[in-house]
């Protein structure tokens, strides 16, 4: 196993390379002083697919590369908290102002297809979710799978 951890000022980036060759990517934020973004970062090794996202908070400075890293990179599957609806994340966050990361995860969250929709796993207290239909932004965002 291999973890990776990237320097993206305030916020968290970090990805793991499982023994068994799955990629897990925790938090997908960016470092605007040097402009790393976490899809260009993976696209130039060659990596256009990761398993899972999990993102572990709605502020911006955590998921600031999603746009990004949804635009060059697959993911399998997105997991967020799921105590927390979309509408509750787009009502909180707009009146201080929505970055464009919490604005296009929020967009994946709104056009998740209830028919895919996971149950909280027991381990982890996260939710799966499909987001479906390239005109949400979500194109890179692929159905997830239970294991």
């Amino acid at each position: 196993m291999y973890l990776e951890i990237f320097d993206v000022e305030h916020g968290a980036c970090a990805l793991i390379n499982t023994s068994n060759g799955k990629r897990v990517m925790i938090d997908c934020g960016h470092n605007a002083a040097t402009n790393w973004r976490p899809g260009y970062h993976l696209a130039r090794f060659g990596i256009n697919f990761i398993d899972r996202l999990y993102v572990t908070n709605f502020d911006e400075d955590h998921v600031s590369g999603f746009p990004n890293l949804s635009d060059y990179v697959r993911i399998g599957a997105l997991f967020t908290n799921p105590t927390v609806a979309p509408s509750t994340v787009r009502y909180l966050k707009t009146e201080d102002g929505m970055g464009v990361g919490i604005e296009r995860l929020v967009l994946c969250m709104e056009h998740v297809s209830p028919a895919a929709a996971r149950p909280p796993s027991r381990t982890t207290g996260t939710r799966a979710s499909r987001p479906i239909g390239s005109s949400t932004g979500c194109s890179g965002v692929s159905p997830t799978r239970t294991t």
